[in-house]
């Protein structure tokens, strides 16, 4: 047999074996996007309690996914849990939610706003239903993927410069590219996670708190829900608190209708004060990627879908900007 026919015969069972691999492990990709996200966002951190205390990269990790687990994770998981209890509790009362969004609808067939505008607002709805429906698989997909989430984060913070070194070698780019992706892939993880979802985290704190004062059942679920939509640009977070304003008032609670509403408002307005700093700061993610990058991931991903499919598509983008620069 030729040496040709023998590297392309070699080639192929590479190719075959990786694809089935990765077909295998993409119910986990997850854990595996959050451990790098989470090394990026917890390197400084971590590089810092080296230097003060001067310790080693292995037990300065485990201090790191320590922390992380006490500060992060335990607070996730307690506020994960009431939301659950709380969507099994809609989900008991399904009935009743189709019901108000009928009335809803129909009041605003009578004040004839555009069909778009009812669209997105009747479409709170079925999101929901499904986030509900998906709420126990979620559940143990988190645990496993958490799990592998902290695994490959020790080694990632134990073994950066070995692993920085097979994936540089790797890179099919010059010296200048490889340091341009490394420092763009950076912002681009910072941008993500703290442009988008702190300004999301804080804008469904902000609805759930409305909610929870003016006597709306389950308004931890709510704005949780507000959270997953404010990822969004524009038309997130009003998705939450213009129907349940409008409900309000329909039901004849007018001062119930006005707080929500004044308190959606001003998540709106912190959105619009919060986000140019932030962009200016670490730099910026354009709406319709992150828009495209939502659609792309929530499918695939869930929930978390909302940060993983952005990030995805921009780490696209840069990978052909640098091959566009390279080869062509």
């Amino acid at each position: 047999m030729k040496e040709k026919a023998k590297k392309y015969i070699a080639l192929t069972i590479i190719i075959v074996l990786a694809s089935f691999i990765i077909y295998a492990l993409l119910p986990f990709i997850n854990g595996f996007a959050f451990s790098i996200v989470f090394f990026f966002l917890l390197s400084p951190i971590h590089k810092k309690l080296i230097k003060k205390f001067k310790i080693n990269k292995r037990f300065g990790a485990f201090i790191i996914i320590f922390l992380s687990i006490i500060v992060l994770l335990l607070p996730i998981l307690y506020f994960g849990n009431v939301v659950v209890h709380q969507s099994i509790g809609l989900l008991e009362n399904n009935q009743g939610i189709l019901q108000n969004i009928k009335r809803i609808d129909g009041y605003l067939e009578n004040i004839k706003l555009t069909k778009f505008v009812q669209d997105q607002i009747t479409s709170l709805g079925s999101v929901s239903q499904k986030f509900i429906s998906n709420t126990f698989q979620v559940i143990t997909n988190l645990i496993i993927n958490v799990t592998i989430m902290y695994f490959l984060l020790y080694y990632l913070f134990a073994y950066e410069e070995k692993i920085s070194k097979v994936l540089y070698s790797a890179l099919p780019f010059s010296r200048t590219n490889k340091k341009i992706i490394k420092e763009e892939f950076k912002r681009i993880t910072y941008s993500t996670i703290i442009g988008t979802g702190m300004i999301a985290i804080i804008q469904g704190t902000i609805v759930g708190i409305g909610f929870g004062l003016f006597g709306i059942k389950n308004a931890i679920f709510w704005g949780f829900m507000c959270i997953v939509l404010s990822s969004m640009p524009v038309i997130g977070a009003p998705l939450v608190w213009i129907p349940g304003s409008i409900l309000q008032f329909i039901n004849g609670n007018i001062n119930a209708s006005i707080g929500i509403f004044i308190f959606g408002f001003f998540s709106s307005i912190i959105d619009n004060i919060l986000r140019p700093v932030i962009q200016k700061k670490i730099g910026n993610i354009h709406p319709l990627i992150s828009l495209l990058g939502i659609v792309i991931g929530v499918p695939y991903f869930g929930f978390v879908g909302i940060i993983i499919g952005p990030l995805l598509l921009s780490y696209l983008l840069l990978g052909i900007k640098m091959v566009n620069e390279e080869y062509i």
